[in-house]
């Protein structure tokens, strides 16, 4: 937020008094409340301090980890300051836990190579280099675990050696244990025993490696997550609703109701410009964040996603802010606007 300086120069014979007012000119945004601290000392502390976009390069979305595999670190450090222009302070990518004997990413018992590390550890330091934390979300086919296929003790693996070297890495704003546990199959269904089980072993695995921040990107099902006992350091959920703002102030309030205290993260939001136009695009970000702005207390918001992808066909390849060709769609002047 922007401040103005008044300055009044008293008469010549009130020997030239000199009084500064400062004042806050944002009369939408609502003052913040107390809220909690975040653990590991964040950079960017309080009321609406995660400034993120979920991010993919351009040329290696998902799918097989390609991001880590294929993509050029220069990629990463063009894209971080494109990042940083935009006034994003954090980014939310995926590592995928997959089932694979790779030889650039997995041991036979799934721990991570040096190889691997390597390259988180060059896509962190682009991060660093432009004021940016990372929220690096393990991205799991939840087929596997519902089917009963996931290899818990193989999963652990490679938990640990992705987030024990780190553990003390102050460029990790959180780890984020699942995507969207409570979407797949039915997100109006409760989740299966064998997905509540995943996510309790592994967040509380996690937490046994690390006193850096947790979360989970919840769809939406935040009732779920108390089912089963499991309190993130940030509550994360996800907003795809195309809701007016009023509309999405009251899921706002009733998330702030249902985890009181907790700091609140929408993890992510937008819609595509395959189905809809691009000012439709920009007045769905402008309905989440005044939203956000007008509610108080939610910590942080971050878009899906950074780029359209000219390799994905249909509306998956087109929820970006930044068209393929590396122009700026009309939703990028909203996030100017509130980062």
């Amino acid at each position: 937020m922007k401040k103005n300086y008044i300055i009044r120069v008293a008469p010549l014979f009130l020997l030239f008094s000199l009084f500064i007012i400062s004042c806050e000119n944002d009369q939408d945004i609502v003052s913040p409340p107390s809220t909690p601290s975040l653990k590991g000392a964040p950079l960017h502390n309080g009321y609406w301090s995660i400034k993120c976009v979920n991010y993919y390069p351009k040329d290696y979305p998902w799918g097989g980890g390609v991001m880590w595999s294929q993509c050029d670190v220069n990629v990463y450090e063009a894209d971080c300051a494109r990042m940083q222009a935009l006034g994003i302070n954090s980014v939310r990518t995926f590592l995928p836990v997959i089932p694979t004997t790779d030889q650039y990413w997995y041991q036979s018992d799934w721990k991570a190579t040096w190889y691997m590390m390597d390259k988180i550890d060059k896509f962190l330091t682009a991060c660093n280099n432009h004021g940016i934390r990372a929220i690096i979300c393990f991205d799991v086919d939840k087929t596997t675990i519902h089917n009963g296929t996931m290899n818990i003790i193989y999963a652990k693996n490679w938990f640990n050696s992705v987030i024990t070297p780190l553990k003390n890495d102050s460029r990790i704003l959180a780890w984020d244990i699942i995507n969207e546990p409570d979407a797949d199959p039915d997100p109006n269904q409760n989740w299966s025993a064998n997905m509540a089980n995943y996510v309790t072993t592994m967040y509380n695995y996690a937490e046994s490696l690390t006193s850096q921040n947790l979360t989970i990107g919840m769809a939406w099902r935040g009732d779920e997550l108390k089912s089963i006992g499991v309190s993130p350091d940030i509550y994360q959920f996800h907003e795809y609703s195309g809701g007016t703002k009023d509309q999405i102030k009251t899921t706002l309030a009733n998330v702030k109701n249902q985890w009181p205290g907790k700091a609140i993260l929408v993890g992510e939001y937008g819609i595509d410009t395959y189905n809809y136009s691009e000012a439709f695009q920009n007045q769905i970000y402008k309905n989440v964040m005044d939203a956000v702005s007008e509610s108080g207390g939610i910590w942080g918001t971050s878009c899906w996603c950074l780029w359209d992808y000219p390799g994905v066909s249909g509306a998956e390849g087109k929820f970006g802010i930044l068209r393929a060709d590396g122009s700026e769609k009309p939703a990028v002047n909203t996030v100017l606007w509130y980062y």
